[in-house]
Parts: C-alpha cells; sequence; structure tokens
C-alpha cells in the first residue's frame, strides 16, 4: 500500500466498497463511516508493514491516519453510527504493524 490507488484498492476489496466507490479520500472516509453493507459486531484491520504504507506518497500519511482515527471515534460512540445501528459502541480498531 505504498501509493493512495493501492491503499484504496486493498480497502476496497477487503471491505467490499460498493461500485460507486469514488476513488478520493472524501469517498474512502464515507465508505468506511457506512458500511452497511458489511455490518458487524466489531471491525478490525490489521496492516502489515506499516512503515511502508503510503511511502511513495508521504505527504497523504496524516490525512489516512486522520481518517481512520476518526472513523474509529465515530464508530465507537454512543452518539455514533453503533447508536443509529441499535448498539452502544461498535469497535473499529486498525492496528498498524512494523515487521522487522
Amino acid at each position: 500500500m505504498r501509493s493512495i490507488d493501492r491503499l484504496f484498492a486493498e480497502y476496497q476489496q477487503r471491505f467490499s466498497f460498493p461500485d460507486y466507490f469514488g476513488w478520493n479520500w472524501n469517498a474512502f472516509d464515507e465508505c468506511l463511516g457506512d458500511l452497511r453493507w458489511l455490518p458487524a459486531r466489531k471491525y478490525v484491520t490489521i496492516i502489515s508493514h506499516a512503515d511502508q504504507v503510503l511511502s511513495n506518497e508521504r505527504i497523504e500519511l496524516g490525512t489516512y491516519l486522520r481518517i481512520i482515527h476518526n472513523v474509529g471515534k465515530t464508530w465507537s460512540t454512543t452518539v455514533g453510527l453503533g447508536y443509529e445501528r441499535g448498539h452502544a459502541d461498535i469497535p473499529f480498531n486498525t492496528v498498524l504493524v512494523e515487521d522487522k
């Protein structure tokens, strides 16, 4: 996932993003914040080789980290998506693992 396109492709495949996914940060944020098509009591994403994430486009790393942080926060609050879907909270965690 050294590039934005590769990162989006991995998430699209793993989270079964709908065909209308727009291949940009707003669409990425929107799809992760919805996931109606992939209901679960919790979501965990494990990113191996975290040091390589967006290594070809480092300027975008902050945007990626901000989005996954905010999505996790929204899913896990009682006023967020978990509440809307009938649950007190739905954990949405991303684990970044640096393989050495």
